[in-house]
């Protein structure tokens, strides 16, 4: 038994993850790997591959310098996160912790980064850890718990514990944290484990046998040395004297919260990338050898005792007997079309596994049920990896909230799961209000709230009320239209003095005419209201025109007009 020893489901499962790593790292990585990836060719094998020198191994560099790798994987997580983050995630803590908004991992890191670094671990291995850890030997109001992160590759051993009360309680944790460390200018190698577990002597002499419930949370480090830990090498770490009594470390994957892990979402996205990788290979390869046609001479001059080396081209001789013939033969081109459609159909793929799930906009006609069931239906891992990470996150804040002696369930972290574009334009806004105006039971403060969730403002209704008497209050007076200033008075009732162009006599600024007086009123009209009624604009019309009607009234324009209608005896 030793430090370096990997748990069975971590040497399972490592395989997957060093080809996630590759993969997601883009085409360096891949063609780094060579062999792994990308087999030579019978006909390279043959001709030798064990020295850089040898055919073999020189026309493998060829063949992998001219295979191309489509970064698909790279481009499918980062759509992914994209659409995870395209609202921040909602994160409420205690007052002693807000500082960790904006800070709070050892490099400085604020929640929201810290979570999207969640995602993509998720999307990548499948799985992730965080560590809650406090600065020691501080003061109390001055120590604050920060969060380390670790991806898959990292955590390579853990023991879940029995169950206790219908709880499992984490026992034991090794990290490894081997890495380069400087010295001076120089950089060296140092292997480095982190091993998190909970007991004490007893435990230790026991053989790290299970400790009992409540047994203290300890840490031990061990740096080049993979000897088993002695009970000097731990310490406990506390804050204003809080211990915790459970490992402080928490597993994150990409459906669940277990020490197990699971295959990565997009495993299978990657087994297709490489293989599009070795088609396009292959592709290449045999698009090279058919320029690459070999000279055949049949009944050729040969004399043997003055071999003369053979030119090809307009300053080159073949000196054939006769009957002799020279021609090229080369690669047959009748499986590229076949190629190229196997590699047409792979990419396509590739594509709908990728960023099928990016079409997430309304279609036409259709409602709003029936989005968001489409599209949850096409974002289950996403919004399953968003879940995850949100309860992950919580739960290592509320490790924190608990060691600084604050309400753990004061902590909360909401993601953004809804990823379905339901926008509210200005015309839906316009006909909220026109239906509220005609009885329909909405309030102003409702109306807020639809316009804060589709990021039409920050503010509260409170404080958005605020803002609009504020800028009534400043611009009372400023927006003055040019007519407005003369209706302060009655100087617009004096008909001698209008300042606009009379129509009928055609002079500019001259005095509108009097107005015929008006008869007396006669009986109010007993006709019923909202109906139309017929009015006659001449004594010479028989027939009255209906006000509303679609009918316009007729009236001359000329002689022969339009509307003039007929004359007796013609025209």
């Amino acid at each position: 038994m030793a430090l370096p020893d990997k748990h069975p489901d971590y040497v399972e499962r490592l395989s997957e993850w060093i080809q996630m790593t590759d993969t997601y790292a883009g085409e360096r990585a891949v063609k780094a790997k060579r062999l792994d990836y990308l087999p030579a060719t019978e006909g390279m094998v043959q001709d030798g591959m064990t020295t850089p020198t040898s055919p073999g191994w020189k026309d493998y560099e060829a063949y992998l310098l001219r295979a191309y790798y489509h970064d698909v994987v790279k481009d499918a997580v980062k759509a992914m996160v994209g659409i995870m983050h395209n609202k921040p995630a909602v994160i409420k803590l205690p007052k002693k912790l807000e500082g960790m908004l904006d800070k709070a991992t050892i490099q400085g890191e604020g929640l929201q980064m810290l979570l999207r670094r969640i995602n993509i671990a998720q999307l990548v291995y499948g799985r992730c850890g965080l560590l809650v850890d406090a600065p020691q030997n501080l003061d109390i109001d001055k120590a604050t718990p920060y969060i380390s992160f670790y991806n898959a590759e990292r955590v390579i051993n853990w023991d879940a514990g029995k169950l206790n009360e219908g709880m499992n309680e984490l026992d034991l944790v090794v990290l490894d944290e081997s890495g380069y460390r400087r010295e001076g200018f120089t950089w060296k190698t140092e292997r480095k484990y982190r091993i998190l577990t909970r007991g004490g002597e007893v435990e230790l002499e026991s053989g790290w046998e299970r400790p009992p419930p409540g047994a203290p949370y300890g840490v031990a480090i061990k740096v080049n040395d993979t000897s088993m830990p002695l009970l000097e090498d731990f310490i406990y770490p506390s804050i204003g004297g809080r211990t915790l009594d459970n490992i402080p470390f928490i597993f994150i994957g990409a459906n669940d919260l277990v020490p197990e892990p699971e295959v990565s979402p997009l495993l299978g996205l990657s087994n297709l990338s490489l293989a599009i990788y070795r088609g396009e290979a292959d592709y290449r390869q045999t698009l090279y050898l058919q320029g690459q046609n070999t000279l055949v001479i049949i009944g050729g001059a040969i004399d043997e005792t003055a071999p003369q080396q053979l030119r090809v081209g307009n300053k080159g001789l073949i000196d054939l007997k006769i009957g002799g013939d020279a021609k090229y033969i080369g690669v047959s081109a009748a499986g590229l079309g076949e190629m190229r459609q196997s590699l047409k159909t792979d990419q396509d793929e590739a594509a709908a596994l990728g960023v099928a799930f990016l079409d997430v906009g309304n279609a036409r006609g259709e409602s709003g049920e029936a989005l968001r069931i489409r599209v949850a239906a096409r974002t289950t891992t996403i919004s399953s990896v968003a879940q995850c990470a949100g309860l992950g996150l919580e739960t290592a804040l509320k490790f924190c909230a608990e060691w600084v002696g604050e309400d753990p369930n004061e902590v909360s972290v909401v993601p953004t799961t809804d990823f379905a574009d339901q926008t509210v334009a200005g015309a839906a806004l316009l006909a909220f209000m026109q239906a509220k105006q005609l009885g329909l039971p909405l309030s102003l403060r409702s109306m807020h709230r639809m316009m804060k969730m589709n990021d039409m403002t920050e503010m509260d209704f409170e404080e958005e009320n605020e803002q609009i008497e504020e800028e009534a209050a400043s611009m009372l007076g400023t927006m003055v239209g040019p007519f407005q200033q003369s209706i302060t008075d009655d100087t617009f009732l004096d008909e001698d003095v209008s300042p606009v162009d009379d129509p009928a006599s055609g002079t500019p600024g001259g005095p509108i005419p009097t107005a015929a007086p008006s008869p007396p009123a006669g009986p109010a009209s007993t006709a019923p209201p909202n109906k139309n009624v017929p009015i006659k604009p001449n004594s010479q019309s028989k027939k009255g025109h209906t006000r509303g009607s679609p009918v316009p009234l007729k009236r001359k324009v000329g002689k022969k007009g339009a509307s003039a209608g007929k004359t007796k005896g013609g025209a």
